[in-house]
């Protein structure tokens, strides 16, 4: 379906049927038109924008009241049932023998959904319409009875609007209040859902959240995306809302237009204060340095993944606020994170940070860069800043960043390993745990890096940020010539290689690779080359499980223990 505003109701010279409607869509169509059929101009629309319509095609706006019968009350929708008679006739149409019919051409046409703003709802003969849907097609089970156990009573307990809580009226086309007395007795509602509909008058939503939740003290959670609403101005919102967002605690605005100046209004009102989460996904947002943020002190999480933000630099105002404890940014354009532009101590109580599917380690432009040694560079600096300018950070996600992944080999393992080690308060990454045996491993690799590198640089290692915590954590990790060397059968790894309900146990040297450890799980469990294979290592402490995805890596550089258990699965 398709939404958009209804412009014109009336003939169109030339045309077979006595009416149509004239619509501009809110999104470009292919063979859209300005409103001018056949040299006649019919209303005022951008090139591109405008249809002209069968009345039977067109789904006009509905009151919210109208949509709380329809969805909870027990009453049909008439225009849903237009809606499966037109796609019967549409499937009919599009069968073998009705192509036969038409000389083996086949036609498929949309429906259309167009607000009735200020223009009179239009014909359409409904009962019409579902008894030619219903011709022909009765089926062979037509006489199965089926009921679904207690779907009357929950039935009966939906028309009940005193006692919901959640309300969910997406994809309804609604676009006004309706009966305000139907709206006031859904005191207890705490949730409301309006996506995806057709509002497009800030009022309107005031009159709806003025009149729903009222035992509450109002609105908890608001979901207005995808609605073609204007931007909302900070001089009008303390007369619409007045006091019905004191309690609002979740706002969600995906798909909007001008987003960020409805919340810098909400903002400089300071009609909800409470306000602890913002979803704003899918804006084309690039910067948020002129939106002020100082009326929405409780904000703890900010979600603006599938955006166009590039550089952090573009996010000062987040970095003010006292309480954001997480920052969803995925599937944006971020290619290197730097604190050089931020306030001092920014983000002072972030905990979780999202970064997958951005651009970590490539240029501006999301191309790869030159050579392996700025990629490197890069990804390095990104690193050091995260760890510089979010010490509290305990949940990170950089999963899909194709810059990062190729700077270390294209390993996911390594990458892990480099970030533990190099973020002690880490704790989660990429919705994995990090296990005490994990991070004590990636900090003696971290010690031996940075040994290695102080001596190539002929440097004092105690440069290097966490190396003097980690030494005296774990002491030193340069080969000691006066150490008792440990023979072959004390180093050996005691391992339990599981495969369906068959196991064998087996002690491997911790230098095999995990390639040798897969050829060597064919051998004892008899299994076909041609089978894809998956070794998943399974702690004996916690039973925390991981993939060992590295074929070339050593066994040594998983935090494998004594005792733990391979998963062997084929596929």
């Amino acid at each position: 379906t398709y939404t958009g505003t209804a412009r014109y109701v009336g003939p169109i010279k030339g045309a077979r049927n006595p009416v149509y409607v004239g619509v501009e869509w809110d999104e470009k169509r292919p063979r859209g038109h300005d409103g001018v059929v056949k040299g006649v101009r019919y209303f005022e629309c951008k090139p591109g924008y405008g249809s002209c319509v069968h009345p039977k095609r067109v789904f006009v706006g509905l009151s919210m009241s109208r949509g709380m019968a329809y969805t909870y009350g027990g009453q049909p929708d008439p225009d849903h049932l237009r809606l499966q008679a037109y796609e019967g006739r549409s499937k009919a149409k599009s069968s073998p023998s009705s192509e036969s019919k038409s000389n083996g051409k086949s036609t498929s046409s949309g429906s259309g959904t167009a607000a009735n703003r200020g223009i009179g709802s239009c014909s359409s003969s409904v009962q019409k319409g579902i008894d030619d849907a219903s011709n022909g097609t009765a089926s062979s089970t037509a006489n199965v009875h089926f009921e679904l156990v207690g779907e009357k009573e929950l039935l009966e307990e939906l028309k009940k609007f005193e006692n919901l809580i959640n309300v969910n009226l997406d994809h309804m086309r609604i676009f006004e209040p309706g009966d305000i007395k139907t709206l006031q007795k859904m005191s207890r509602v705490k949730s409301l859902s309006l996506e995806n509909n057709l509002f497009n008058s800030w009022k309107n939503i005031g009159r709806i959240s003025s009149s729903v939740g009222s035992r509450n003290g109002g609105l908890e959670e608001l979901r207005l995306s995808q609605n073609p609403l204007p931007p909302l101005t900070r001089a009008v919102c303390a007369d619409i809302f007045g006091k019905s967002l004191e309690k609002l605690q979740c706002l969600v605005l995906h798909r909007m237009q001008n987003v960020l100046d409805t919340v810098n209004a909400l903002s400089g009102s300071k009609i909800c204060q409470r306000l602890s989460e913002i979803h704003m996904c899918y804006n084309q947002i690039t910067s948020l340095n002129h939106v002020n943020l100082d009326g929405l002190p409780n904000l703890t999480l900010v979600n603006l993944e599938k955006n166009m933000i590039s550089d952090f630099a573009e996010l000062r105002p987040l970095a003010l606020l006292p309480k954001l404890g997480e920052l969803l940014l995925g599937g944006n354009h971020v290619s290197v994170v730097s604190g050089s532009k931020l306030p001092k101590n920014p983000f002072p109580q972030l905990k979780a940070l999202h970064l997958q599917e951005n651009w970590l380690g490539l240029d501006e432009n999301g191309s790869e860069m030159k050579s392996e040694y700025d990629t490197w560079q890069s990804v390095m600096s990104t690193i050091e800043s995260l760890d510089a300018i979010m010490p509290n950070l305990t949940r990170l996600r950089t999963i899909r960043n194709k810059g990062l992944e190729k700077a270390f080999g294209n390993n996911l393992s390594n990458v892990r390993g480099w970030l533990i080690g190099r973020m002690p308060h880490l704790q989660q990454i990429n919705l994995s745990e990090v296990r005490p045996k994990e991070r004590e491993a990636a900090e003696r690799a971290y010690i031996k890096w940075c040994d290695a590198k102080a001596a190539e640089e002929k440097k004092n290692p105690e440069i290097y940020p966490h190396y003097r915590s980690y030494k005296k954590l774990h002491g030193s990790q340069l080969p000691n010539e006066n150490k008792k060397p440990v023979s072959m059968k004390e180093s050996m790894i005691k391992i339990t290689l599981k495969c369906g309900e068959k196991t064998k146990d087996k002690r491997l040297p911790p230098n095999i690779t995990i390639g040798k450890v897969i050829v060597l799980a064919r051998k004892l469990f008899r299994l076909s080359r041609s089978d894809a294979m998956t070794l998943t290592l399974i702690s004996k402490e916690d039973g925390h499980s991981m993939v060992l995805d590295d074929e070339m890596l050593p066994l040594r550089q998983y935090p494998v223990g004594q005792g733990d258990v391979i998963s062997v699965e084929t596929s």
